[in-house]
C-alpha cells in the first residue's frame, strides 16, 4: 500500500498577491487534500484553486476551486475518485501526472494564511 506523502504550499505569512506554486509531479497518488489555514483577514478575500495540467498543450485545467474564503478558518479541500462531488470542497476526480496549488488575492488587502496539502494513495 502505497503511503500517503504530505507538503507545504505556503507557510503562515501575511501576502497581498496571488501566489502559484511550482508543477508538482504526482508519482503515483489517486487524490489530494488541500489544507488551508486562515488567521488574519482584513476586508480581503483568497481563493484556492487544484489545477492539473495538460501534458500535451502545457495549458492547466481547474480540478476543484474553493469559495472565497472571508474569514479565520481552517478549511479542507479534496479531490480524489469517487468521492461525492460537492462545489467548492470536493471534485470527483483523479489528481494528473502535474499539478499546482494556486491562491488567488482577490485585492490587495493582506491575508495571513498558510496552505498544506496530503497526497492520497
Amino acid at each position: 500500500m502505497q503511503v500517503p506523502e504530505s507538503g507545504t504550499f505556503l507557510a503562515s505569512g501575511a501576502r497581498t498577491t496571488t501566489q502559484t506554486q511550482t508543477d508538482q509531479t504526482n508519482r503515483g497518488h489517486r487524490g489530494i487534500k488541500v489544507v488551508v489555514d486562515t488567521t488574519v483577514f482584513g476586508s480581503g478575500s483568497v481563493t484556492v484553486t487544484i489545477q492539473g495540467k495538460d501534458e500535451t498543450s502545457g495549458k492547466y485545467y481547474t480540478l476543484l476551486a474553493s469559495a472565497a474564503i472571508v474569514s479565520v478558518s481552517t478549511t479542507a479541500y479534496t479531490v480524489y475518485p469517487a468521492l461525492p462531488a460537492t462545489a467548492n470542497v470536493s471534485a470527483n476526480d483523479v489528481l494528473p501526472a502535474t499539478w499546482r496549488i494556486l491562491a488567488t488575492a482577490n485585492n490587495a488587502n493582506t491575508q495571513t494564511y498558510s496552505i498544506g496539502y496530503v497526497l492520497l494513495p
